[in-house]
């Protein structure tokens, strides 16, 4: 049975109504000892790689990536005078109507079950995320004390996810806007160079933005310096993250196979291979002059807060 089967209309009706007469708010969080990290950025920034590196940790979970979170939230919030039970279905069904659900491989409705019967005094959201996350490496049998996501459009639902989870970390992996946006585009994940330009533009404002309200909560992963020496870049992380460090969570690839859509997608077939730099600067050494110049235009001020040579620049950062 899905999580998301629903009650006889009838008695949903009823059922809505009685909550909303009692005043029942199920709160967001109830301080509970959650720290779970996100990593976030615009796409084609080395998050995925990231994520690789990071589930070869005992310590680290970090299951397939949805865009769910944001949208779970919101229906809980809308919904939280709901009965408990039908508050859980209802949160956990817009996991099951990603369209990345089948990546994630796990059906829900056993932990719906699991979570409808929580004790009062533990229900929130927190907890049925919290919930979430550890069921999915209960059933693929990982070993882990930490979970994470890795969902770049996260980036844009920060404040959200604080008010769910404050105590969590956030990871915004950072690349030179000129080679994501190039990448994008060859990988048929925006439809012009404009678009994809703008898309790191914005995602990146996002999480400097959010940085910048909640100093100390966020760090910060370069691109360039994770393919070029990582194991400097990957120990720093682990020590943020609070886990230990071992190099060959550098090189492990074995459990590719089982990171859903990582083996799935054909723009992440990347990750399947050895760290290596020499996407370093590969948008600046494909894109002609004009494009360039375009670039300039339309992320020039972002590129240049952000440490990276002007878009006109045919130099791969650190040239």
């Amino acid at each position: 049975m899905r999580a998301s089967q629903i009650l006889d209309p009838a008695r949903e009706i009823v059922s809505r109504a009685s909550a909303l007469t009692l005043g029942a708010r199920h709160p967001l969080e109830r301080g509970e000892d959650v720290r779970p990290f996100f990593i976030v950025g615009s796409g084609r920034s080395g998050s995925t790689l990231l994520r690789r590196i990071l589930q070869a940790s005992p310590q680290l979970h970090v299951p397939p990536e949805m865009v769910a979170l944001s949208e779970a939230i919101r229906v809980y919030q809308r919904r939280r005078a709901l009965p408990w039970r039908r508050l859980v279905r209802t949160t956990l069904a817009a996991f099951e109507r990603d369209a990345g659900f089948a990546a994630f491989g796990v059906p829900l409705g056993p932990l719906a079950e699991r979570l409808s019967g929580a004790p009062a005094q533990t229900r929130s959201l927190a907890a049925i995320l919290d919930g979430l996350y550890r069921f999915h490496g209960e059933q693929t049998r990982q070993r882990f004390e930490r979970w994470g996501d890795k969902t770049p459009v996260n980036a844009f639902h920060l404040r959200s996810i604080r008010d769910v989870f404050p105590r969590a970390q956030i990871v915004h992996v950072l690349r030179d806007g000129v080679d994501a946006a190039y990448s994008y585009v060859q990988a048929g994940l925006q439809p012009d160079l404009q678009r994809a330009a703008l898309r790191w533009r914005d995602s990146v404002a996002a999480v400097r933005a959010f940085a910048r309200d909640h100093v100390g909560m966020c760090c910060e992963v370069r691109y360039e310096a994770l393919v070029a020496d990582p194991a400097a870049v990957v120990q720093r992380l682990c020590a943020v993250l609070g886990v230990g460090f071992d190099p060959a969570m550098l090189d492990a690839r074995a459990h590719v196979a089982e990171m859903g859509d990582v083996a799935a997608l054909a723009h992440h077939a990347a990750v399947r291979r050895p760290i290596r730099a020499d996407s370093i600067g590969r948008g600046r050494r494909s894109l002609g002059a004009r494009e360039r110049a375009l670039l300039a235009r339309w992320i020039g001020p972002e590129l240049s807060a952000c440490g990276y040579a002007p878009a006109e620049s045919a130099d791969p950062p650190g040239a």
